[in-house]
């Protein structure tokens, strides 16, 4: 199954192409193109650097730039959902994204995969990848195992270096670990940019709106590292940012929800109040406290009155927070 997805900068239309499930039908017209290998989780400076440099070899080839993905590969949670990926993809000028799944995938030996995925499926010309890359089964394949393959076949492969932060491999492992703690100027660090994501806005069980705190509720990524609790963020709504505070959890001073939520109230009204089913981009920038039970919804609302008072305070009347 093939989607198409297209996104804008200024003048220029980018479409990039999402393989999804299905290994038939792939366009004879980006067969030929430099394949980035990789998961590619949150995009951090280490990915961008890497797709930075296939594309520069890209172009100098002449073929198109695609990357690809196994998807499901990683047994974590996400850090970006698919449409984040594809738009941070069009912005590094992919011209097109591969997600095949990985059950499909991890029973084959690193030279079947290299010959019946890499060439007869897609064409590959030339690879790229970051030097800790493995594939095959159970991982035994290598970056060196790669370039042994490539080098029989008279193939270019672009092995990227690893980018650290204070001595450490940025990896999207570390991020994960970084948001796991509610450590937001770590994951600021590792990813180069505040992390956010973008989400549309579900009906949820108005707990908010009866507490006199109306919030605007998203789904988060699967199984989002995220700590539990309080956050105060930035919203972004066509283009505008308003300051908010936000909880990811369950309220468990009601009865739990099934899923942690991420539910988000606004500072700022927006011209448009009416919300539901609207995209919001989301921006972390602190972390305030763990989530918990309240013996009442007065000791809630209380609580709440603080959490607003600290952020307005020490987040947004911050020159950093006005910046970011």
């Amino acid at each position: 199954m093939y989607k198409l997805y297209t996104a804008e900068r200024g003048e220029h239309r980018k479409t990039t192409l999402v393989l999804r499930k299905s290994e038939e039908g792939f366009p004879l017209a980006l067969r030929g193109g430099l394949l980035a290998l990789g998961c590619f989780d949150g995009l951090h400076p280490g990915h961008r650097a890497l797709i930075s440099s296939a594309r520069d070899l890209a172009e100098q080839l002449g073929v198109p730039l695609g990357v690809w993905s196994p998807a499901g590969a990683k047994r974590t949670g996400e850090l970006m959902p698919l449409c984040d990926k594809l738009e941070a993809l069009a912005a590094l000028d992919v011209d097109f994204y591969i997600e095949d799944p990985f059950e499909k995938l991890r029973d084959l030996c690193p030279e079947t995969f290299f010959k019946e995925i890499l060439l007869e499926r897609y064409g590959a010309c030339a690879l790229a990848c970051g030097e800790n890359f493995t594939f095959g089964r159970g991982g035994v394949g290598t970056a060196e195992t790669l370039a042994d393959l490539c080098q029989k076949k008279g193939m270019t492969l672009l092995v990227a270096e690893l980018k650290r932060e204070e001595g450490e491999v940025i990896s999207s492992a570390l991020v994960r670990s970084a948001l796991a703690e509610g450590d937001l100027m770590r994951a600021r660090r590792l990813l180069g940019a505040p992390y956010g994501f973008s989400a549309s806005v579900v009906h949820g069980r108005k707990v908010g709106r009866d507490l006199g705190f109306p919030t605007a509720n998203l789904p988060l990524p699967k199984d989002t590292p995220l700590k539990r609790g309080v956050y105060a963020l930035w919203v972004y709504l066509e283009g505008v940012g308003y300051p908010a505070l936000a909880n990811v959890g369950v309220h468990p001073t009601f009865k739990e929800a099934a899923e942690p939520l991420l539910e988000v109230y606004l500072l700022e009204t927006p011209p448009d109040a009416d919300l539901y089913g609207k995209s919001l981009y989301v921006e972390f920038l602190r972390f305030l406290r763990p989530e918990r039970a309240f013996c009442s919804p007065e000791e809630l609302i209380a609580q709440i009155e603080m959490d607003l008072k600290r952020a307005r305070e020490e987040v947004f009347s911050h020159k950093e927070a006005e910046s970011s």
